[in-house]
């Protein structure tokens, strides 16, 4: 690590953001996962961060992939994942998209309306459905009910639709929103779909005609993120009343498949966004980042991305390689010898709207080639970032095995360091 990232920099030159990715993450989380919900197979959603490497890791360690587009399945693919491994979890699909995926060989893919079905049957016939379930997602970081899900009460008629065009209908889905908050969304969520796996088909069909729904998606809503201990024991609360309703309702004699999409849940700690000072005057801090770019997600995921401590790496080489792990954190006096100050944090870009901070506590010695340290910066951030202005996107620096869990080490440092009374 200490070899690392100084080259790193010093390749990449200054006053560029980085993203330091850690890959041993990923696989800690997917360890977290399996001892938390053992029945539950990973389908990563390809949307929160579709990294091509952070895809090929999780799809080595045998996750599936959650795509809503023709691109994130290609992506999903190209990683190694096979297409029965891909859920195609969107409910609405345009003509031009469905024979895409159809192509592909993705089967799997969800529905909540009427005129989806009609453009499954006329488009893909085979593919294998699952209603999507409105349910309660008010407490979420970013609900997703007002747009997707079909309610109870219309449940059985989608189902006599679908059975009538001959369609395959595999199970339900359902999302309680990204970023859930609420340990009751889940099993609120499966008595729900419970009761849509007991409904029978009326209007003539008999159930021989018609399949056996086999798979329920829970879909997201996973927190991702914090420190290694808080974000160990968030899950936990959300797991331990999920998996006792999955054990009651969905128990293995049922002898149903049980899938989920989690998203920030993997990238969200898996990214730390290293954003260097480019300027500071009586204005404030000018950082080489943007609300256009990494902190997009300020406005578009409901963010609220802190800065854990001021790297001091980036300053220029010539200062001696050893500074290039020197950490500072942030929260209060004891942090800087010089005292800190309420600062203004602007975004590169030449729009004065792009504020990242509007009172920010930063050392008063802050300057150029100094860098925030953000951690928890995979989700949603990437993804929708632009190039407004003609500014690049981050450098991404990939780490793997003990150089990411060293990385690790240092930033959950830096939260301990800020957390401390007085620091």
């Amino acid at each position: 690590m200490r070899r690392v990232l100084p080259n790193f920099v010093r390749r990449s030159g200054l006053g560029q953001s980085l993203f330091v990715v850690d890959h041993s993450h990923l696989v800690a989380q997917l360890d977290r996962w399996h001892r938390e919900l053992p029945r539950v197979a990973v389908r990563y959603a390809v949307k929160c961060n579709p990294d091509p490497k952070l895809l090929k890791t999780l799809a080595r360690a045998g996750c599936g992939f959650d795509c809503a587009t023709p691109s994130e399945i290609r992506a999903a693919l190209a990683a190694g994942c096979p297409a029965g491994d891909v859920v195609y979890a969107h409910t609405r699909k345009s003509p031009l998209d469905l024979r895409a995926a159809n192509r592909l060989g993705v089967r799997l893919t969800t529905f909540d309306s009427h005129d989806e079905l009609l453009k499954l049957w006329a488009i893909h016939p085979r593919a294998e459905l699952l209603l999507r379930l409105h349910v309660d997602d008010a407490t979420a970081q970013c609900p997703l009910g007002n747009k997707f899900g079909a309610r109870l009460d219309e449940a059985h008629g989608l189902l006599d639709h679908a059975w009538r065009l001959g369609l395959s209908v595999a199970g339900v889905s359902f999302h309680v929103g990204s970023g859930c908050r609420d340990p009751a969304s889940f099993p609120r969520a499966l008595e729900q779909a419970s009761q849509i796996f007991s409904m029978r088909p009326s209007g003539g069909l008999c159930a021989a005609e018609t399949r056996s729904m086999d798979t329920l998606d829970i879909g997201g809503g996973f927190p991702g993120g914090e420190s290694a201990a808080r974000a160990a024991a968030a899950f936990a609360t959300l797991c331990t009343p999920l998996r006792a309703s999955l054990d009651r309702l969905f128990p293995p004699s049922r002898g149903v498949r049980l899938l989920a999409e989690p998203g920030r849940f993997f990238a969200a700690g898996s990214h730390t966004l290293l954003c260097s000072v480019i300027g500071v005057d009586r204005r404030g801090c000018f950082v080489s980042d943007s609300v256009y770019g990494s902190f997009n997600c300020i406005h578009n995921d409901h963010s609220k991305p802190e800065p854990v401590a001021v790297w001091r790496s980036l300053r220029h080489p010539s200062e001696g390689g050893e500074s290039l792990l020197r950490v500072t954190a942030l929260g209060g006096e004891r942090c800087s010898p010089t005292g800190m100050l309420q600062t203004t944090v602007f975004g590169q870009t030449c729009d004065g709207l792009d504020v990242v901070h509007e009172r920010l506590d930063l050392p008063v010695d802050l300057r150029l080639g100094d860098a925030l340290l953000y951690p928890d910066m995979g989700a949603y951030t990437v993804c929708a970032s632009s190039r407004f202005n003609g500014f690049p996107r981050p450098v991404p620096l990939h780490l793997y095995g003990e150089e990411g869990r060293e990385w690790g080490q240092i930033v959950d440092a830096a939260r301990q360091q800020r957390a401390s009374p007085g620091c």
